[in-house]
């Protein structure tokens, strides 16, 4: 039986296609980490506002923010007013949705809320280490997002 090799065309071919293959393969990956990247802005953004209508609520309702954990208690800042949209309260990151009121916040709170806040807290008895609001477990990926006690935004690797 007579032994056939590979032409120097057929191993040129064989290159270039899988040469091709990984600059398309690179490009794909350059972009999802971009949209990640995009992604955690969007959330740092979402959580600065709440942070600002956090401290608001708790300056008109002497030191006390909104009762109640996860939503119920930021159903509480939909509800007065002080977060004017319902997507603020939903990361990039994640296939939550926004609803259209206080009310169905309140009525489907997993999938309208991608925030678990703790709630009911004094003002004048925080310190930085108090956490008031973070993302969910699996917003992001290798990096969690959290309001302390000193209302700054913090970003933690995992």
């Amino acid at each position: 039986m007579k032994k056939r090799c590979f032409s120097l065309v057929e191993l040129v071919v064989v290159v270039v296609l899988l040469a091709a293959v990984a600059v398309i393969l690179l490009i794909w990956l350059s972009s999802a980490a971009k949209r990640r990247q995009a992604q955690l802005v969007g959330c740092m953004d979402n959580m600065k506002q709440l942070q600002v209508a956090l401290q608001m609520y708790g300056d008109d309702n002497r030191s006390y923010l909104p009762d109640g954990n996860n939503a119920t208690g930021l159903a509480t800042l939909l509800r007065l007013g002080y977060v004017k949209d319902g997507k603020l309260l939903i990361c990039p990151g994640t296939k939550d949705t926004p609803a259209d009121n206080w009310q169905a916040f309140l009525e489907g709170e997993e999938q309208h809320c991608s925030y678990l806040y703790n709630g009911g807290l004094y003002m004048n008895d925080l310190t930085p280490q108090n956490v008031i609001l973070r993302d969910k477990a699996g917003n992001h990926r290798k990096v969690q997002q959290t309001i302390m006690g000193d209302f700054t935004v913090k970003q933690e690797k995992d």
